[in-house]
């Protein structure tokens, strides 16, 4: 049955950028009326059509989110515990998607989702006093801030005018008397005429807005309209103008504060911002302000900091810098392109009572640019959690994360993920392949304060790839618990793991399991199965240092037998002394008995799935199958054949 109020229009399907709608099927009476608003206004948008969502197709749903150019979220309490929606969430969010969040009812956002959606702008439905009309218009304007190549032919919503008044009828009377009048009550109002089309002329041949755009004018440093206390509480500004002091300290030569350039007009505070500049823009009052607004379709980069100076938000090239300013928190805004030049305007009444203006030398955002096979190490120098620099594109890489002991506290490979960085904790990154290019931006307030960062020769992980024949032998050589190598993609391997003095300690066939590497302790790791690859990794810096790493030219660190049938096996301890028991490869269930050195039986089970973990010495095993129409697999280390244990076969 066809959902009640369903837009429409067909989901946009094409090569244009499109926005793709995130919502919970349960919230369609309030989602639908607006999707098919914001349709007619032009905006191109995709939405499942309201299948149910045991119907909905992933792969369909994954290629739309992944080629949008804005994902739009409809957030509910419903959409909160929509497992559908979390997820596009955590994919629009890992690809770096331009986001937009509206919230139809006032929500309780579980620890998880609130931790993704903080840094996200939005926007709330049904706000008093708004009606349906001036919603519409209100969030089809921040979409095309945020994304403006969404939009075709875009048609601002209609605005509902009141019908005309209806005028009463002209009142009839007897006709009056003409009134004769006086010469001078008649040459008075001509002169008035006269005067205000003169005074009119002289404004419009002196003024310097000949395209009726306010002409910035640069400002005194320091200056302001309020008595400075030099000129014994004179205004210096003597013209009369709307002068602001841009708050520079002089006193400070080091200052990366420069001169505004900036006008009043209208009731409003222009100021220029152009090239690598940047514009600073300070609440100083308990109330949240309005984002100053750009008068040019530019995209900008900005960071915002709390009142405790700490950057919570940062981005480049966008549309839009979010809706308010909080109390005490300020915004850094700079062009994303140096080559362009806009006005960011604000209420003049704001200046100095609510806002202060600062224009800075430097940009708000610092990039640096990785490529090849070195490194960058980048170093939390302060006492607050930070969030790492983020990407310009999604490039994987690789990454080793120490803490501030210089102790490894995680490294992967071939990943896009972000984590934070602790104080005192450093991250080395690499790129998992060195012909990429990936540019990362911080704001520029961090450079040589907040973060360190420094260029390495040596990249984030060293590889080693085994082929079919091979092994790998790696030895922890440091005083401390190390992890073992990992494999790329979690892939499966065989291995054993020996103490210092040599003796084996555990062996696993087929693991995707990382063992951890106690002090002198070594783990050897050949291919899994049938495979005839495996890529493993660890941290750079452990090379010769915390591990030391030898190459074998062993196919397989493990003895492998099979049973089908009817078969059996007899697998006898001849070392002298108690050993691990030889593993199975799965799950299958078995007969098994164990006689002692004298042939006496001393243990016996059937349809089992479990042989035991011991084997004295000069103990015998005999293990077939329940089930003659399966496969097991037993195993122990290669090197323990007929040193520890012979095997026997029917």
């Amino acid at each position: 049955m066809k959902p009640e109020n369903m837009p429409t229009f067909k989901p946009y399907e094409g090569n244009e950028p499109f926005i793709f709608i995130s919502y919970s099927h349960k919230n369609n009476a309030d989602v639908f009326p607006i999707l098919q608003r914001l349709h007619d206004c032009g905006l191109r948008i995709w939405y499942d059509r309201g299948i149910d969502p045991g119907s909905e197709w992933p792969e369909e749903i994954a290629t739309h989110l992944l080629g949008c150019g804005l994902f739009l979220l409809f957030m509910s309490p419903d959409a909160a515990e929509s497992h559908n929606v979390r997820r596009e969430i955590t994919m629009a969010v890992d690809r770096q998607k331009p986001l937009m969040n509206v919230f139809l009812k006032e929500t309780e956002l579980q620890p998880g989702l609130q931790l993704q959606l903080n840094l996200i702008q939005y926007i709330s439905y049904n706000t008093d006093g708004e009606t349906f009309d001036e919603f519409i218009e209100r969030l089809a304007g921040i979409l095309l801030k945020k994304a403006p190549d969404v939009a075709g032919d875009y048609v601002p919503p209609p605005v509902v005018t009141p019908p005309p008044a209806v005028m009463p009828p002209p009142i009839t009377s007897e006709p009056k008397p003409k009134k004769k009048f006086k010469l001078w009550q008649i040459l008075t109002p001509v002169c008035a005429v006269f005067l205000i089309a003169a005074a009119l002329i002289v404004f419009l041949v002196t003024r310097d807005d000949e395209d009726h755009v306010p002409v910035l004018r640069e400002r005194e440093r320091g200056s302001s309209s309020r008595n400075n206390g030099e000129n014994g509480g004179e205004d210096e500004n003597e013209n009369g103008g709307d002068n602001y002091s841009n708050g520079e300290d002089e006193n400070n030569p080091d200052s990366d504060e420069i001169e505004l350039d900036s006008a009043v007009l209208d009731g409003n505070f222009y100021v220029v911002l152009k090239g690598s500049e940047s514009l600073e823009f300070t609440n100083t009052s308990a109330e949240k302000v309005d984002m100053p607004t750009s008068t040019e379709w530019v995209r900008a980069d900005y960071v915002l900091f709390d009142r405790h100076g700490l950057a919570t938000e940062y981005w480049y090239g966008s549309l839009s810098f979010g809706e308010s300013l909080q109390p005490g928190s300020r915004i850094v805004i700079s062009l994303a392109d140096p080559a362009e030049t806009t006005k960011l305007v604000i209420p003049v009444e704001l200046i100095d009572t609510a806002v202060t203006v600062r224009a800075l030398a430097s940009p708000a955002i610092n990039f640096v640019t990785l490529t090849g096979t070195g490194g960058l190490e980048i170093t939390n120098n302060s006492q607050d959690v930070i969030t790492f620099p983020q990407s310009v594109s999604f490039i994987r890489r690789d990454y080793a994360v120490f803490d501030k002991n210089g102790e490894l506290t995680d490294y992967y490979n071939d990943t896009s993920y972000r984590a934070d960085l602790e104080p005192g904790a450093r991250k080395v990154i690499s790129l998992t392949d060195p012909a990429d290019t990936l540019e990362l931006y911080y704001p520029a307030e961090w450079e040589n304060t907040v973060i360190i960062v420094n260029e390495t020769a040596v990249p984030a992980v060293h590889y080693v790839t085994l082929t079919s024949g091979s092994s790998a032998e790696f030895t922890n050589i440091s005083d401390n618990v190390v992890r073992a190598p990992s494999a790329v993609d979690f892939a499966f391997r065989d291995y054993v793991v020996y103490d210092r003095d040599g003796n084996i300690t555990d062996f696993y066939a087929n693991s995707s399991y990382r063992e951890d590497l106690e002090p002198g302790s070594r783990i050897v790791i050949s291919i899994a199965g049938a495979d005839d690859f495996l890529k493993l990794f660890y941290p750079a810096e452990w090379k010769d240092t915390v591990i030391s790493v030898n190459e074998i030219n062993t196919p397989s660190v493990l003895y492998f037998i099979t049973l089908t049938g009817t078969e059996s096996v007899s697998i006898t301890n001849i070392s002298g002394e108690r050993a691990a028991m030889p593993k199975a490869d799965g799950y299958e269930r078995r007969n098994y008995k164990i006689y002692n050195a004298d042939r006496e039986e001393t243990d016996s089970w059937d349809n089992t799935s479990s042989h035991g973990f011991g084997l004295d010495a000069g103990s015998t095993i005999t293990i077939s199958l329940a089930d003659s129409s399966e496969t097991l697999r037993l195993y122990f280390p290669l090197e323990m054949l007929n040193v520890v244990f012979t095997v026997q076969g029917d």
